[in-house]
């Protein structure tokens, strides 16, 4: 009897045992399954966080643009410019920032814009009733320009990164009329006249917005292409008869750039 019964329990052995194998095996496979994408997850997580701060530098073109031209011939009272500088001009900037989250989607940072000095010979030209005075001078001006800005990684890929900002900027700009001399006429007949150099220094507050596309080389540089977009209000003095100083400067600045960046790997 006891025979048969343990040749009708064998086979349930068996089933049974190869059910417990088979339960084994799917959760090892679980487990395996699932800690390959978690370690997948935390690569990944490092990868993006491995950036804490970034450092650049590109050359650029700026351009200003919106400035309010003088009519032709004779101001009243005052003088009128006639002729102004080239409207490009080569640069440089300098930026840098940090990462503020861990991810290192989100960065703030400074950077700072200088273009080269810009020069153009103008004619001041003023009339009264009866008198004229017309001077020629070298007209220079020099702009230079101190940013805050805030920078957010809005597509990201394995080689190439776009990042709109935006951000106040600081214009620190210097203007100057230097050898002003010419010509006084009255009806009697006319002089020739000299006037002393001019300067004027501006700190003026506006904003900026752009973006950078990035091409990423390795871990830790990448070449940038750059856009900016400043927006300075420049305040200039209203005609009167005390005249304006100095030709008027738009209050759109342009600027295309391009250059490296280097991020160190934590």
């Amino acid at each position: 009897m006891s025979k048969v019964a343990h040749c009708h329990l064998r086979p349930r052995c068996g089933v049974r045992a190869r059910r417990l194998s088979t339960v084994g095996a799917v959760v090892v496979l679980v487990v395996v399954g699932s800690s390959v994408p978690a370690r997948g997850q935390d690569d990944a997580v490092q990868g993006e966080s491995r950036d804490r701060f970034f450092l650049g530098g590109a050359f650029l073109v700026s351009s200003t643009l919106g400035a309010t031209e003088d009519p032709a011939g004779y101001g009243f009272l005052r003088p009128y410019f006639h002729g102004s500088v080239e409207s490009a001009a080569v640069g440089a900037v300098l930026n840098g920032g940090f990462f503020v989250e861990r991810q290192g989607r989100w960065s703030v940072g400074a950077e700072i814009a200088l273009r080269r000095a810009q020069s153009a010979t103008v004619s001041e030209e003023t009339r009264s009733k009866f008198e004229f005075w017309r001077l020629s001078a070298l007209y220079t001006e020099r702009e230079r320009l101190v940013s805050v800005v805030a920078r957010l990684d809005a597509v990201r890929r394995a080689r190439v990164t776009l990042q709109p900002m935006g951000g106040l900027t600081v214009s620190q700009s210097t203007k100057a009329l230097t050898n002003r001399h010419g010509w006084y006429e009255y009806p009697g007949g006319q002089l020739p006249i000299e006037r002393p150099d001019r300067q004027v220094d501006a700190n003026r507050v506006g904003f900026l917005g752009g973006a950078d596309l990035l091409f990423h080389l390795g871990r830790e540089a990448s070449i940038t292409c750059g856009v900016r977009a400043h927006w300075v209000p420049r305040g200039e003095p209203p005609s009167s008869s005390s005249g304006h100083e100095m030709p008027s400067t738009g209050p759109l600045v342009l600027q295309i750039s391009a250059g490296v960046r280097w991020s160190p790997s934590r």
